[in-house]
């Protein structure tokens, strides 16, 4: 049986082109690399508070500003929450 937060004990890989991008936060940053990392992703705002350091609210707000930025999309939502993965073209040309 797994605990819920197995995935916060293990090592967040973070792309140079994710790291080295200007026109995100911090915030969005370590969310649009989780989100790499475990895509497809169904946003969790209690994982991704405690990933950021931050509440529920401020977590799923990075998840909405990077939909709308156009670095993840949509991919599912199935009543419970939505499910994203990243836009690969998008990463690289930033």
């Amino acid at each position: 049986m797994h605990n819920q937060n197995d995935k916060l004990t293990q090592p967040l890989f973070m792309p140079f082109v994710i790291l080295r991008n200007k026109k995100l936060n911090p915030k969005q940053r370590l969310v649009l690399a989780w989100i790499l990392q475990y895509e497809p992703y169904r946003a969790d705002g209690q994982e991704l508070a405690v990933l950021i350091g931050g509440t529920p609210r401020t977590a799923l707000q990075a998840v909405r500003e990077l939909k709308t930025a156009g670095y993840i999309v949509e991919i599912g939502n199935d009543g419970r929450g939505k499910t994203y993965k990243t836009v690969e073209g998008r990463l690289i040309n930033g």
